[in-house]
């Protein structure tokens, strides 16, 4: 009877202590449920604004990649134009040592004519 009585008394903590645990275990997931109930309409949101920031970043990155596209068009515009401008200047610089050889081959034909030299005068 001894025995019986400790295995029924163990028997009896053995159930206490199971039926403690699934006390635990549904005051756990009742927890769980709550926080969730109360979380996710955060998480949703949180998400919702995520959304809307990604969109806003992928849009801001279309926007600067054609901006750097309209940068690099103009770039070479005003590349092209120096280069234009390079090239006058030299053609403008040609034509006025031209222009100064002229001058001087004209010069001398007028101090070497006695036409020039009559009145004493020189170009």
């Amino acid at each position: 009877m001894a025995n019986e009585t400790t295995v029924v008394a163990t028997l009896g903590n053995g159930v206490a202590v199971v039926a403690a645990q699934q006390q635990s275990i549904a005051a756990d997931r009742q927890a769980i449920e709550e926080a969730l109930a109360t979380g996710l309409p955060q998480i949703e949101e949180a998400v919702g604004r995520a959304d809307a920031l990604s969109s806003s970043l992928w849009a801001m990155t279309t926007e600067n990649r054609q901006l750097n596209s309209n940068i690099t068009q103009h770039h070479g515009d005003v590349q092209r134009w120096h280069d234009a401008h390079e090239a006058d200047k030299l053609q403008l610089t040609a034509m006025k040592n031209e222009m100064e050889v002229l001058h001087d081959s004209v010069a001398d034909l007028v101090n070497q004519s006695p036409a020039a030299n009559v009145n004493g005068g020189y170009f």
